[in-house]
């Protein structure tokens, strides 16, 4: 054979060589359903084939929207197992219109472990039919995920009839109690399974195995638990955008210039729950809309926004009788302080706050029905309902005159035989101590110690409640929220305050000034609770 045929020969062997030692991650886009129709789900997976000896970490690109629902996936962290091909399902997607789709290539990035080199690999697209079925419903949401960097975010976008809207959930709410607990529950068994190993030197390797899978048994349970309560708020947020109320003072918002900014979400099922949406403007005028619904129902929606009170705050100030009221106060001395609004529904009351030099305060009250003045009065503390104050002064330095005597008595005793005496318990002012667990909470923060802030923070609202709802033990978050609704009490803020620093001290969260503020201010406005 002559040289110039074999020199080409042994070129392309080795060529082919080369190419049969390169490895490469595969990964393939798959459908588990078929014959698919309108009111059907259906699974969209990743195959991956990891031909390396080592476990290999990838981050994935992805987008599967089937006619305005679906999911976007901006970033998600999975390991494909070393040598071995593992399926990796997203959560189903619920098909609301018949056609033909083509579903994106994923795009999946990884750190190849033999040379060190950044790859990225491509699944093909995937073509889905969707024949004619079942009626499923008018609306339609694309949940844009974002898992990556140790963040773990989510926000879904709903089309209805009447616009639409976007809701941000984030790791909050129940999730931050589930987390709390099952760190406090990974903890107590960590401390006991050293306790353990303190007291029983010898205890076998059996025993250690049968701790260590029970406690990854708890953690799983904790996480199904946490992902369940996240599907309640998507499932609770798509319900709240197909309430035609609510979506008509939504799209009314958004049509005046606001933009969503903010969405608090207290499922306690899928149809059912508590919400607060805060809107804000370019200009700065801010808006929200908060109420509860009942198995898919509006029971109570209240909308209020700057710009209205404002304009109702204007129209008070022209009504007649108000000006008189005012006139009178302005002549004994009074400063109006501020002003605030209220109401429900249609009915909406605006109260202007009024104190003079000595601390007498008074308000004027308008009532509006349907945007209008129905009745103005005023209210003003007369100086006789102030008559307990001399008295109070009068009594305490009465107290005071006794306290010293009692004390020089029992002064003089304690240099002779103590005698047995019986203790008695002094009673516990929680204000005062609950102040001084906030004080320390905002000295904490102003340190840079954000985490020991949030936590004083949560333990000055629980250790008041404790006390004020007449528990001797003190309440752990979710206890408190429980008492306050047995006692049919307001809880929203304060159920929002705890999740915030149970988030801080347990989830993956970063503090921020804007949220230890309005905790300060809700712990604040709850210590300052009358007696």
């Amino acid at each position: 054979m002559k040289a110039s045929t074999i020199i080409p020969l042994i070129l392309m062997l080795v060529l082919m060589a080369a190419a049969a030692q390169a490895k490469d991650l595969s990964v393939e886009k798959l459908a588990k359903e078929k014959d698919l129709k309108t009111g059907d789900s259906v699974t969209i997976s990743l195959m991956f084939t990891n031909p390396f000896d080592q476990d290999l970490p990838v981050r994935i690109v992805d987008n599967n929207v089937i006619a305005n629902n679906g999911l976007d996936v901006q970033c998600m962290e999975f390991t494909v197992p070393a040598n071995q091909q593992v399926e990796a399902e997203y959560p189903p997607i619920q098909l609301l219109n018949d056609g033909e789709y083509t579903l994106d290539a994923a795009s999946v990035s990884y750190t190849d472990p033999e040379t060190g080199e950044e790859n990225t690999v491509k699944s093909g697209t995937l073509k889905v039919s969707v024949g004619k079925g079942n009626a499923a419903g008018s609306g339609q949401g694309v949940t844009t995920i974002y898992q990556c960097d140790g963040m773990n975010m989510r926000s879904t976008s709903f089309s209805s009839t009447g616009g639409n809207m976007q809701v941000s959930i984030n790791q909050g709410g129940m999730q931050a109690q589930i987390q709390q607990q099952m760190q406090q529950m990974e903890d107590d068994m960590n401390n006991g399974m050293q306790n353990a190993q303190d007291r029983m030197q010898q205890q076998n390797a059996v025993q250690n195995n049968q701790i260590a899978q029970d406690a990854g048994a708890l953690k799983q349970q904790m996480e199904e638990q946490r992902e369940q309560y996240q599907q309640m708020q998507q499932e609770f947020a798509k319900q709240l955008g197909q309430d035609e109320q609510f979506a008509k003072e939504h799209q009314q918002l958004m049509n005046e210039g606001y933009n969503l900014t903010d969405a608090q979400l207290d499922p306690e099922s899928n149809s059912t729950g508590s919400f607060k949406m805060q809107y804000q403007r370019s200009d700065g005028e801010t808006a929200s809309l908060s109420g509860d619904m009942k198995d898919g129902k509006m029971q109570d929606l209240d909308k209020q926004s700057s710009v209205e009170q404002k304009r109702m705050a204007q129209q008070m100030m022209q009504d007649p009788q108000y000006k008189q009221y005012a006139q009178q106060l302005a002549q004994q001395g009074y400063n109006q302080t501020a002003m605030k609004m209220s109401g429900s529904g249609n009915m909406t009351q605006l109260t202007a706050r009024f104190e003079n030099p000595d601390g007498q305060q008074a308000n004027i009250t308008a009532e509006f029905e349907n945007k209008t003045i129905t009745k103005v009065e005023m209210k003003k503390e007369d100086e006789k309902s102030r008559w307990w104050i001399p008295a109070i002064i009068l009594a305490l330095a009465g107290i005071t005159i006794a306290a010293y005597l009692i004390y020089r008595k029992y002064h003089r005793q304690a240099e002779e035989p103590a005698k047995v005496k019986k203790k008695v318990e002094r009673p516990i002012d929680y204000h005062k101590d609950a102040k001084k667990l906030l004080e320390e909470a905002k000295r904490l923060f102003a340190d840079g110690k954000e985490k020991d802030a949030y936590e004083k923070a949560s333990q000055s609202i629980r250790l008041f409640y404790t006390h004020k709802l007449g528990h001797r033990k003190e309440l752990t978050n979710t206890q408190t929220i429980e008492a306050l609704k047995r006692h049919k009490m307001a809880h929203h803020d304060t159920q929002r305050c705890l999740n915030l620093c149970g988030m801080v001290e347990f989830a993956k969260y970063k503090a921020n000034k804007k949220d230890f503020s309005e905790i300060v201010r809700t712990a604040e406005k709850i210590i300052e609770m009358k007696k």
